[in-house]
């Protein structure tokens, strides 16, 4: 009986079949409830991922490029350092060692490599067995890594991780797999503050991602994973390994055969010399265009929406004018035995201290332009940006001196005058109602009597200046300033001739253009056209042409002012070699606070001014002739290099004509001197001679000749009284 019992005990009992029911029914609960607690969670992380829309219409933040003269890239705008490019312009084996390195089953999954995490796994585990400390492999797609750049962060929470996941199949369902790739390979950070791969392409190498080799764009590719810890620059060994490794992969997945590899292995990293480039500074001639982009399509445009802007600057020039101004300033510098120069006082900035304001340096500006358009061809507004951001091209007001005067004796010539009319230069005093008498002065001091127009434009003599500004009337004066470009406030006071009003650089170069353009008013510009990332023409700048001047008039006071530079105030031109057909003008103000020389030929217009920021004296000798001119002339001469010589040619109605240097009148033969003038038809002189008469000295030994002038005596003598 117990025996019985026993053995019963240890038989296994039936449990009601209600029983199980009621297990699996909880289990299928339990299942349901943390599938339903899942897709809840999943759904509150997905409040936070873009929409399908927003998907359609990724926009990768590029920066605004600045394309000079040529189509080369002069600078760039932008919040990210980065170019988007297509992937046809991207090299075949750029695209091999993405995914060779990367992701090689790019083509085959669906944004999540399912295959891959075994491996993946597997191996940290055995990294993580031999150290804490190694770097994870990772088993990110490409999908997943353009998820996690585009929209998320790089923390390593789970949360994060189920989001890049989600957003991986979304960005799949919307893109092909080469407009995946396309915009990973535009948007990976690669370190040397670069983003994408052309922008790393032109930091590293210094040109486009179409012209990369094998090895160089491995290496771009392999900075990916670590762009601080593998950047070629800081630390080129450790990028030559992270580059060889690459190479491996690339050997591993067939894309390069062994003997490739190995020959590519021994291969420097090759990277760009910026020692040996050319500095494109032009810092200010970017920034006069960076503010023209932002008032126009505003910040967010510029920084983050990928222009191309096409301006007029050219490089060479560029360079030129910001060498030869320094070069000079240098020289100025140590003649003049300035105690404050550049050198010392950038020596105090870069050692933290402060520098008082009073304790500035000589400065200077230079602008050139083309009189055929207006195009700015080269900008540079001060000696260095970075101390100073005042741009005294275009944002000094200055009194431009005798520079000035041009146009005073160009209103003289249209209102009928001619360059060998006579004009006084006498001491002159002006009564002012309420104020001291204006006492006109010479440069020099002295007074030379009669003299012609010509010759008081080209010796730059102030009180024939003066004089016929009395004559003209100021606002005759002002309205021609006016018509050929001037814009700011002139003030209407008697000693306007001398360029007593304020204006900048770039006004008076833009005035002197519109001469050399033959009367034609040019606008200066520098933006020639500006394209959005899609290709769209957003804005495209004509040259704009409105002829103010006559041409005859307009030669006249070009020929005057040749004879500046040929034998007046600009002959220093002429002793640096520059020989090309030009005219131009110096300027000097009150007590040598500014130096100005503006010129130009039929191929380029040229304005330089030199100065202190504040108004105070160069000391003596600092004149228009010594401070600007030879800035002007190096310049003008090295770009005029190979250039043909053009001379300014006389329109119809422009005539020559012989006149008496002390007269102006026809010369007869017993002028002393004569010169040939050039005149509007019809103004010229008809009257010959009248100072220099015959005497009975002029006859003696020629009875014949004596005895004409005794019958002539005698005819005029027998005729009737009126």
């Amino acid at each position: 009986m117990k025996k019985r019992n026993a053995l019963k005990r240890r038989l296994p009992t039936k449990k009601p079949i209600r029983s199980r029911w009621m297990w699996l029914r909880w289990t299928l609960a339990i299942i349901s409830f943390c599938f339903g607690i899942g897709l809840a969670y999943l759904g509150w992380l997905a409040r936070d991922l873009p929409s399908a829309t927003r998907l359609q219409v990724i926009t990768q933040s590029l920066k605004t490029q600045v394309l000079d003269m040529n189509g080369d890239v002069y600078g760039s705008f932008g919040i990210e350092n980065r170019v988007a490019i297509p992937l046809a312009d991207m090299p075949p084996y750029l695209v091999q060692a993405v995914l060779s390195i990367e992701d090689r089953r790019f083509y085959d999954h669906w944004g999540i490599d399912l295959i891959r995490w075994p491996k993946v796994l597997l191996t940290d585990i055995k990294i993580r067995m031999r150290s804490r400390t190694a770097p994870l492999h990772g088993a990110s797609t490409l999908t997943q890594q353009l998820a996690r750049d585009l929209f998320l962060t790089k923390d390593q929470r789970i949360s994060r991780k189920l989001k890049e996941l989600m957003l991986s199949l979304k960005i799949e369902q919307t893109y092909s797999k080469d407009e995946i790739l396309t915009m990973y390979l535009n948007q990976i950070y690669y370190g040397v503050g670069a983003y994408g791969v052309e922008a790393t392409t032109q930091t590293l190498f210094g040109k486009p991602c179409s012209e990369l080799k094998i090895e160089e764009a491995v290496l771009i590719i392999s900075l990916a994973k670590n762009p601080w810890g593998y950047d070629p620059i800081r630390f080129p060994e450790r990028s030559l390994k992270r580059r060889n490794l690459g190479l491996t992969m690339l050997r591993d997945n067939e894309a390069i055969t062994s003997a490739e590899c190995d020959s590519l292995r021994l291969l420097p990293l090759g990277l760009f010399d910026r020692s040996k480039s050319k500095a494109r500074s032009g810092s200010y001639y970017l920034e006069f265009v960076r503010k023209y982009l932002q008032e126009r399509y505003g910040s967010e445009s510029l920084y983050r929406d990928g222009l191309t802007v096409y301006t007029s600057i050219n490089p060479t020039a560029q360079l030129l004018a910001e060498a030869e101004m320094e070069k000079y300033m240098l020289f100025l510098e140590e003649r003049m035995g300035y105690e404050n120069t550049y050198a010392n006082v950038s020596a105090r900035l870069d050692s933290g201290l402060v520098v008082p304001a009073a304790d500035q340096y000589l400065q200077g500006a230079v602008i050139l332009l083309d009189p055929a358009d207006g195009a700015i061809r080269a900008m540079v507004g001060g000696r260095d940006f970075r101390q100073s951001e005042w741009n005294r091209a275009i944002q000094a007001p200055r009194r431009p001196g005798s520079t000035f005067k041009t146009f005073t004796y160009l209103a003289a010539i249209e209102n009928g005058l001619a360059p060998s009319d006579k004009i006084m230069d006498t001491p002159l005093v002006i009564n002012i109602p309420g104020q001291r008498p204006y006492k006109v002065r010479n440069h020099s001091g002295k007074f030379l009597g009669e003299i012609t127009l010509r010759y008081a434009l080209n010796k730059s003599i102030n009180a024939p200046a003066i004089r016929l500004g009395q004559r003209l009337g100021t606002i005759t004066i002002i309205d021609y300033a006016r018509r050929l470009g001037v814009e700011s406030h002139l003030p209407n006071v008697p000693s306007l001739p001398l360029g007593a009003g304020e204006v900048n650089l770039i006004e008076m170069a833009t005035a002197y253009g519109t001469l050399a353009a033959g009367g034609i008013r040019i606008r200066p510009f520098a933006v020639e056209k500006v394209v959005d990332r899609y290709g769209r023409v957003l804005e495209q700048n004509e040259p704009e042409h409105t002829e103010v001047l006559d041409p005859k008039s307009n030669y006249i006071i070009t020929n005057m002012l040749e004879t500046a530079i040929d034998k007046g105030t600009g002959i220093r031109a002429r002793r640096v070699g520059f020989q090309h057909p030009a005219a131009g003008k110096t300027g000097t103000t009150d007590h040598n606070h500014d130096a100005w020389f503006i010129g130009y030929t039929k191929q380029y217009v040229c304005g330089v001014w030199v100065g202190f920021d504040e108004e105070k004296s160069m000391g003596s000798w600092m004149e228009g002739s010594h401070a600007a001119l030879p800035i002007w002339a190096e310049v003008m001469k090295q770009m005029h290099a190979g250039l043909e010589h053009l001379p300014f040619e006389a329109p119809e109605g422009v005539v020559r004509q012989p006149v008496c240097d002390d007269s102006g009148l026809l010369p007869t033969q017993y002028c002393p001197s004569s010169t040939e003038e050039v005149f509007i038809a019809g103004s010229e002189p008809r009257r010959s001679c009248d100072r220099h008469l015959p005497t009975e000295s002029s006859f003696l030994g020629s009875g014949l000749e004596f005895r004409e002038l005794d019958r002539q005596s005698q005819e005029e003598s027998e005729l009737p009284s009126p």
